[in-house]
This record gives structure tokens, C-alpha cells and sequence, in this order.
């Protein structure tokens, strides 16, 4: 039998308001399923209010019923995340509408106080 799996992984809520690039924001907002979600936003400086509200960029996470799935985001899915803003903001400075992006994947990466815990599997959740 193989050794267990470490992941890396941090709270959410400190990746938000401490790491989270500068060009975007996040909210809190209540599902009809009575649990919550939390929306990543464009700052207004980048891409401006649409109809007197933030412009949307991704869903972070989910909670339902008090059970959330992404209190403890494991760096590959913070990595997908910044990716995916990293890419969108140099095509917004292709086009000139940016001048510099903020961060880079890895360096922001490399900030975040990051955990370890044993990866579960699904059997072991579980059981």
C-alpha cells in the first residue's frame, strides 16, 4: 500500500481578502437552496458596472446546508483560478484597455499561507 497523498491547501475566506489579485473582488450571496455562494467581480476601474452592478467573473464556491466546497481550496484549484484571471487580464491588455496585470501565477502562488492535510478519497469521506 502506497503512503497517503498530502495536499496543499488554505483557508478560503484568507485567500479572498488577502491574496485575491487587485483587480477583482468577491461578494457573498444567498441560493434559493438556502445555502450560499461567493462571486468573484472585475473592480470597476477594470471593467466597468453593467446596470449599476459589478461585472461577474467566476463562481468561487458553493455552500449548501452549511456545507461548504471551498472552505479549504487546495492550490490547484486557487492555481485554476488565477489562471483563468491571469488570462483574461492580458487579453484585456492586448487590447489596451489594462496597462499591467498585478501578479503572476506563481508568485501569487508562493504568497498564500498554505496548509497540508492527507488527501481523502471518496471512501474514506465517506465511511
Amino acid at each position: 500500500m502506497s503512503a497517503a497523498k498530502r495536499i496543499k491547501y488554505c483557508d478560503a475566506f484568507d485567500f479572498l481578502e488577502n491574496h485575491l489579485p487587485k483587480e477583482f473582488t468577491f461578494s457573498e450571496s444567498k441560493v434559493s437552496t438556502g445555502g450560499r455562494r461567493i462571486l468573484i467581480y472585475w473592480k470597476d476601474e477594470i471593467q466597468p458596472m453593467q446596470d449599476g452592478k459589478p461585472r461577474f467573473f467566476s463562481e468561487f464556491g458553493r455552500e449548501y446546508l452549511g456545507v461548504s466546497n471551498t472552505n479549504e481550496p487546495h492550490i490547484e484549484y486557487i492555481r485554476k483560478h488565477l489562471e483563468k484571471m491571469y488570462n483574461a487580464l492580458l487579453k484585456l491588455k492586448a487590447v489596451g484597455k489594462i496597462t499591467e496585470i498585478s501578479f503572476t501565477v506563481d508568485v501569487a502562488l508562493s504568497n498564500i499561507n498554505w496548509k497540508e492535510k492527507e488527501k481523502q478519497n471518496l471512501w474514506q469521506q465517506f465511511s
